[in-house]
């Protein structure tokens, strides 16, 4: 048996834990899209379009990703890195437009 085949005693769970965070960067992912664009459909004039915009960092990074990995599938192997970028600036942009809706009407 080569040290390449071997795996590890417990490995199982950590194999678990990168799969728990991988789904949890996926719904995160579909709320840093779904919600501005929930809004988008909801509120009426520039304030729509403030809200899609909000989409903009996360849409490119999954793109990205999903485009790249049709091409490659080896690639992106830290995409929950790339994710854990784009979310924080989508969810703030969009909490800041929100706020400012709520407080114009």
């Amino acid at each position: 048996v080569t040290a390449a085949r071997h795996k590890p005693k417990g490995s199982w769970l950590a194999e678990i834990g990168v799969m728990a965070l991988s789904a949890v960067f996926i719904v995160l992912a579909v709320a840093a899209i779904w919600l501005p664009l929930r809004a988008y459909r909801r509120w009426d004039g520039g304030w729509s379009v403030a809200a899609a915009a909000c989409t903009v960092p996360t849409l490119y990074v999954v793109i990205g990703i999903v485009l790249d990995l049709l091409g490659d599938p080896t690639t992106h192997n830290l995409w929950p890195v790339e994710l854990a970028i784009a979310l924080p600036i989508t969810l703030a942009a969009f909490t800041l437009v929100s706020l400012a809706y709520r407080l114009r009407h």
